[in-house]
């Protein structure tokens, strides 16, 4: 989410369609995850500088803030982006079994 030219180094926001960024959070408590934008991180609303940006509600509550320290490894990055993979599929599909369980209900 952004620019991907002015922004500050080791800090990057995105969103990922059909994931709870909060959940995504609690699910990875010893990663530097942040939900919203840093100028909202102590509300529970939506950032209002990520609608400033374009995004929608749904983007903007599917949206994270990942930081890096100077001292962060490559590796580290690498075992970072691989978890959040593991459980943004893990939370995916805990989402489709929810709908798949709501259309057998209402069917």
């Amino acid at each position: 989410n952004g620019c991907m030219d002015k922004r500050l180094p080791g800090n990057l926001n995105l969103a990922i369609p059909g994931i709870d960024a909060q959940r995504l959070i609690a699910a990875l408590p010893d990663l530097a995850l942040s939900w919203g934008s840093a100028c909202s991180s102590a509300e529970s609303t939506s950032s209002h500088v990520l609608a400033a940006i374009g995004l929608d509600e749904a983007a903007s509550h599917s949206s994270l803030r990942i930081g890096l320290g100077r001292m962060t490894t490559e590796e580290e990055v690498e075992t970072a982006a691989r978890r959040m993979c593991e459980e943004v599929t893990r939370l995916g599909a805990e989402f489709e079994a929810l709908g798949a369980n709501r259309a057998r209900v209402a069917g």
